[in-house]
């Protein structure tokens, strides 16, 4: 028996529908997710996998004019990154 068969959370949702003859149950989970645009010349904060962040967009297509520089994941490894740019 399923005392909740959906959840709706701030980050994901989810539906548990039950199984019928000859038919298994499934679960649907749908995550929320926000990319960030981040901007690779703002300097890490004290706390890298903090989610603030500044978020920049390239105006042109110049991939010669785009910003670079190193960014952390929440594990805190570094990875190059260059600016998103409009068209992204």
């Amino acid at each position: 028996m399923i005392k909740k068969p959906t959840i709706q959370a701030g980050n994901f949702d989810s539906v548990m529908h039950p199984a019928k003859a000859g038919q298994p149950a499934t679960l649907t989970i749908r995550l929320k997710v926000r990319l960030l645009a981040r901007d690779p010349k703002v300097a890490a904060t004290p706390h890298r996998s903090s989610l603030v962040r500044a978020e920049h967009f390239e105006a042109t297509e110049d991939a010669a004019k785009a910003r670079s520089g190193t960014v952390y994941d929440a594990n805190d490894n570094p990875f190059r990154c260059i600016s998103w740019t409009r068209s992204c």
